[in-house]
């Protein structure tokens, strides 16, 4: 009778604990708090999106480099560049900086002294027997040289005309050491081979001897012949 009871008392001891376990599940539930998962969670060390974030594969990828630089373009005019006039309409241009130029364009003036409507035109093909490639557009090495040319359209005076060229040029500078990067105007301008600066400009016939002019010939006309004797 006495075990009886003892085996009694044992049970409702349970049913009371699984009571009150039960009462504190539900509230847990109801409230949301989730003890396993607020482990989980702290144990990520960041929150999705941050850079603290790994990715699933565990590898965290390369390191965000930021640019050191942006490239800086420095406007520099009148860079003396060299050349000679060649056969009429034909003019050779040389790099005589310590840098390799491109030459974007070159063009001419047409001459006001020609007459009325008088215009021009490239015509480098015409400057043929050179080995030298047409400037426009060309990578001009230290010391090398190119050919540019031109004509002039209309109806123009017989005689010979001076026309103004224009380069316009492209360098990248990465020492001070070297022309034309050491211009005045890039005296406060840091350059290295990591952060060039690029120096554009125009240089022109009418700088002095920054290039040389271009010499058009035009020849007068020919002579009518003589018109036959009536006999």
């Amino acid at each position: 009778m006495a075990t009886s009871r003892a085996r009694v008392a044992v049970m409702v001891g349970a049913l009371g604990l699984v009571a009150v376990l039960g009462v504190g599940w539900l509230v847990s539930v109801s409230t949301g708090h989730h003890p396993s998962q607020g482990a989980s969670t702290g144990s990520q060390g960041g929150s999705i999106g941050s850079t603290g974030a790994v990715p699933s594969n565990g590898d965290p990828g390369p390191p965000y480099v930021r640019p050191t630089h942006r490239l800086r373009s420095i406007q520099v005019n009148g860079v003396r560049l060299d050349g000679t006039p060649n056969e009429s309409g034909c003019v050779t241009i040389i790099n005589k900086t310590s840098v390799v130029a491109v030459f974007e364009s070159v063009t001419f003036a047409a001459p006001a002294d020609a007459g009325p409507g008088v215009g021009v035109v490239p015509a480098t093909s015409q400057c043929g027997g050179e080995q030298d490639p047409p400037c426009v557009g060309a990578r001009v090495p230290v010391g090398g040289q190119c050919v540019a040319g031109a004509k002039l359209t209309g109806n123009p005076r017989p005689g010979e005309y001076q026309l103004e060229t224009r380069v316009r040029y492209r360098f990248s500078c990465t020492s001070k050491a070297d022309t034309p990067c050491d211009d005045p105007a890039l005296t406060d301008i840091p350059m290295s081979p990591d952060s060039p600066v690029e120096v554009s400009g125009t240089s022109s016939s009418s700088q002095g001897t920054r290039v040389p002019a271009l010499s058009i010939t035009v020849e007068g006309a020919s002579p009518a012949p003589p018109s036959p004797e009536v006999t």
